[in-house]
């Protein structure tokens, strides 16, 4: 047998080669080796291979569905030559070795970051990335049409084709340039054409970085025909010059139908195709241009390209079709950006900052209202690279979090989404004329406000700024903002319904804002201080009381070994917490409680400098296994860490009590060593503690509250559950499947929760044309008629707590009623099963989580946790607090990371969690944590169970009709 990798020969018989490892294809299950996944293999317990698209050298890309979103997805599977696979898999090339291979996968995966610091319609779009198989998955936008290459295969392109793929992905390598970064591979093949018009550059697994100016040391990377002189060295300057070429090379083969010869030939005689006579002066001389062999005589930039290329406007690709809706601005504002999802969602507005971070960290922004389009996105150009007007975008943030670990400042960066954004708002007819002073204006010799009193940060509605009217024309527009970038002061263009406007700012304060329209007023008249607005408007709320709850945990606890752990780290004697800890927990591997007390005390005694994550549960009453939960997801996330992260974890009681949570909120906002707080759990709890923790300025993650009520509350709260109307669209599109067409919807009207899961279904219910016939129930009661006179339901949905389901249940069952039963999250309970096993038999529920979930990352979860907690299997609750303890630890290590170890402020932890309002993603346990404008967490799927020989069991997901908040 010879080795199909390394050519080594060895016996027939052998199943594997003795040099490399590779399996024999003729012997054992190596005969059922395949090359590609089979069609319905599953991928992360969402993505379904539906069938190949295309192979290389290095991997393989499918056509795909993400089978929780319905959408067609590509996922590209690194399969370099050589590799093997078993069933599903991966044996890599034995020639790699296994530090070859972790090479590999390491680069493969870089790709993947960095086409997600992109998003531009003209850059293929990154949806996730992932590990699985013993080998590396990415998944992209999947795109309808054809690869320029293919079109060319019959001839020369259309010129007007031609012209839009110049410009178009011209533009892209701005935004590329701008990040640093170089394709490094343009060609035919890697232009893809969409059906829908849109151009679109892809395969960025050769781009590198690149330093102005630089020589630096690289692999040898070229296309023949494509690749300009100085890539053929493996050591040269490299620069944005060297993709014009690139770019030229596929502009001249396009026009010409013939490749063009290589660089080293054209240095030696070879001559290019001539371009035809009919092609317009202006193409023509942008391509003989880029073209050009000497680098010096080369356009130097995308910029310096499309200068040749003219001003004319460019075609603009055709967005997707989507449902988005281009919604009425009332004025301008340097707000709205684009949320990153799989499909097209409201554009935020910016955050509002109490006070200027120490270092430059511009912040994503806050909520537009829900069905909103675009109507104006900033382009980022004080300090960083100017962009093209309308791209919505913002490059300022890293995509990943293993991203954030490799460097101590993040490259800029943007969101990442699977539906293209206009890049800019459609021309009107008529543009209003601006009397404006020309560019030439002269401008002061010098700021009048240093640029170290101005916030490093986005302006926002809350912060003086400059504010200008719609600007005559785009040429006037690039020269004003180049003039007053350069000048000094951070400058923004907003495009919305009435065209294209400047924002100047933010400024600390009214006498900076004046000197600065001072120096400004002669590039543009129109240019008018704008005031702070007032603070968004919180939803309304009574006043709570105050609370006569305690919230020391220790206070409810009896008297006994585990009172007395907590005792003695109180009084500060940390080697007795920590003996009488190691003593009680082997008894009692679930006691989270104790576990973090040991925790703290380990730190204590290290006499190490710390801060202190709160955490807001009910450590004591009927709602203590809610506590117990969390506090476990919190101890796994800590003992996770191969370092043992400077965390103190400060537990108090909030008695699963609104008016508690408001004084456990206060608490904390008064503890400076506090920099972020996990919960409260409980969606009443969250509005009551809520506006403390924002006048605060106090992050904190809501692990499962979902009261609607919450979205747009204020920028340091953020939801990692779905809301109440996404868990109605869930649970109508569940309904739907199973064929429901009328349901009887029994609901609280004085609970916050049922009722607004209530409300929230019958308009899903609604959409789908099931008839809903709503039943009142009151509080700890059963409903005065349990069928209404006259009703035609096939199935009952309860919208309550586990009692409500239990009761109502029981009181069905009771009649002989046996109608399929299903319940929202917040029946999930084993209280549940004790109060009524055999009358909720077969019921659905849905969850945030469930063990019996199958996908990879929850059955990791699982696992870890079982081991951690002596066997124990995790709840929801528990998932919920450990995705949220695993953000925060994600903030803190970005923080030290970025300023050289020292400990983060709140402030600093903010602006960090601000980023996964942007690209940045940090892998959970269901879904990737991202957070919508409103900052509720990106979809995140529900898990269905079903009681079944009265035990929950994971039977599928579903997801809600529309991601964030919806």
């Amino acid at each position: 047998m010879r080795c199909i990798t390394c050519g080594h020969t060895y016996p027939d018989d052998k199943p594997f080669c003795p040099v490399c490892g590779t399996p024999n294809p003729n012997v054992g299950q190596a005969r059922f080796l395949t090359s590609e996944l089979s069609a319905g293999t599953l991928l992360q317990g969402k993505y379904r291979i539906d069938k190949v698209l295309g192979q290389g050298g290095f991997g393989i890309t499918y056509a795909a569905t993400h089978t929780v979103l319905n959408s067609k997805v590509a996922i590209k599977e690194l399969f370099p030559e050589g590799t093997a696979r078993q069933g599903t898999t991966v044996a890599p090339p034995g020639t790699l070795g296994g530090g070859g291979w972790q090479e590999l996968k390491k680069s493969f995966i870089l790709e993947a970051q960095t086409v997600a610091r992109f998003n531009h319609p003209a850059i293929v779009r990154v949806m996730d990335i992932f590990e699985e198989n013993g080998t590396a998955y990415l998944v992209m936008e999947y795109l309808e049409g054809q690869p320029l290459g293919k079109l060319l295969e019959s001839g020369p392109a259309n010129v007007g084709l031609i012209e839009k793929i110049a410009r178009d992905v011209a533009e892209a390598l701005k935004v590329v340039h701008g990040n640093g970064l170089l394709h490094r591979d343009i060609k035919p093949d890697n232009i893809y054409l969409e059906k829908t018009g849109r151009v679109v550059l892809i395969d960025f697994g050769s781009a590198r970085n690149f330093a102005s100016g630089q020589s630096s040391r690289h692999t040898r990377l070229v296309t023949p025909g494509y690749a300009p002189l100085e890539q053929y060295a493996t050591q040269a300057t490299l620069g944005p010059y060297t993709d014009v070429y690139a770019l030229g090379a596929t502009l001249h083969h396009a026009l010409t139908g013939q490749q063009p010869p290589d660089a080293v030939s054209r240095t030696t005689g070879a001559q290019l195709a001539p371009i035809p006579a009919s092609t317009p002066k202006h193409l023509r001389d942008a391509v003989d241009a880029s073209m050009q062999v000497e680098v010096t005589k080369r356009p130097q930039t995308a910029d310096a390209f499309l200068a040749i290329l003219g001003n004319k406007a460019a075609v603009k690709p055709q967005p997707a079709p989507s449902n988005t809706q281009q919604a009425p601005k009332p004025a301008p504002q340097p707000s709205p950006q684009p949320k990153p999802q799989p499909a097209p969602q409201p554009a935020p507005k910016p955050a509002p900052q109490p006070r200027p971070t120490p270092q430059p960290r511009p912040q994503p922004a806050p909520p537009a209202r829900k069905n909103m389009g675009c109507v104006g996105c900033l382009a980022w150009v004080g300090g960083l690279t100017l962009v093209g007007v309308g791209v919505a975008a913002y490059f300022l943030y890293p995509s990943l979090q293993e991203e954030w670990q490799k460097q101590v400042n993040p490259p800029a960066q943007t969101q990442t989404q699977p539906e293209t954004q206009p890049e800019t708002q459609p021309e009107t007819t008529s543009q209003p004329e601006t009397p404006t002073t020309p560019p030439q204006a002269s401008l002061p010799a010098a700021p009048s406000v240093d640029r170290s009193r101005i916030p490093d940060r986005v302006p926002t509605v809350q912060d003086y700024r400059l504010v200008s009217q719609p600007v005559a024309s785009q040429q006037e527009t690039d020269a004003l903002v180049s003039r007053i970038a350069d000048f000094g002061y951070p400058v923004y263009q907003q495009v919305d319904s009435a065209g294209t406007v400047l924002v100047v700012g933010p400024f600390a304060s009214q006498e900076d804002a004046d000197l600065v329209l001072q120096d400004l007023q002669a590039l543009n008249t129109t240019l008018a201080v704008q005031q702070p607005a007032a603070p968004p408007t919180q939803p309304a709320q009574p006043t709570p009381a105050p609370s006569d709850l305690g919230t020391d945990p220790i206070t409810d606890l009896p008297d006994g070994e585990r009172k007395n752990i907590l005792q003695a780290y109180r009084e500060g004697n940390y080697s007795d917490a920590v003996k009488l800890a190691d003593a009680w927990i082997p008894g009692h591997k679930t006691d989270a409680l104790v576990r973090l007390t040991r925790w703290n005390a380990a730190r204590q005694l290290k006499n190490i400098d710390t801060i202190t994550i709160g955490v807001s549960v009910p450590t004591s009453g009927e709602n203590v296994q809610v506590s117990e939960a969390v506090l476990q997801g919190v101890t796994l996330a800590l003992s996770e860490a191969t370092t043992p992260p400077p965390v103190l974890v400060s537990i108090l009681n909030d008695h699963y009590d609104a008016n508690a949570a408001r004084t456990v909120a206060e608490e904390f906002a008064a503890d400076a060593a506090v920099v972020g707080v996990i919960g409260p759990v409980s969606s009443g709890q969250g509005l009551n503690a809520a506006p403390t923790f924002a006048t605060n300025t106090l992050a904190h993650l809501l692990p499962t509250a979902t009261d609607d009520r919450l979205v747009g509350i204020g920028d340091y709260t953020y939801r990692m559950a779905p809301t109440n109307t996404q868990q109605a669209q869930a649970m109508a599109e569940l309904m739907e499947k199973e064929g429901r067409q009328s349901v009887l919807v029994y609901y609280n009207p004085e609970n916050a929760y049922s009722n607004s899961l209530h409300e929230a279904f019958i308009a899903s219910a609604g959409e789908k044309n099931i008839n809903v016939w709503s039943v009142e129930y009151p509080a700890n009661g059963l409903p005065s008629t349990l069928i209404p006179e006259g009703s035609t339901a096939d199935s009952v949905f309860i919208a309550g707590g586990f009692g409500d389901v239990a009761r109502i249940a029981k009181a069905l069952r009771g009649e002989d009623i046996k109608y399929p039963l299903y319940a929202g999250d917040s029946a999930y309970s084993q209280k549940l099963l004790q109060e009524a096993r055999t009358q909720v038999e077969s019921i659905k529920i849905l969850s945030f989580y469930h063990f019996s979930d199958k996908s990879t990352s929850s059955v990791k979860f699982r696992d870890k946790f079982r081991k951690t907690f002596g066997g124990a299997d995790p709840n929801a609750r528990a998932m919920q607090a450990y995705d949220s303890m695993k953000l925060l630890l994600a903030a803190l290590a970005y923080n030290q990371k970025k300023n050289s170890g020292a400990l983060p402020s709140r402030e600093d932890m903010q602006a960090a969690l601000q980023t996964y309002k942007g690209g940045n993603a940090l892998s959970g346990v269901t879904s990737s944590i991202r957070f919508d404008a409103e900052q509720g967490i990106l979809n995140r799927p529900f898990v269905i169970l079903q009681v079944k020989n009265g035990q929950f069991t994971s039977i599928g997901r579903v997801s809600a009709n529309s991601g964030g908040t919806q």
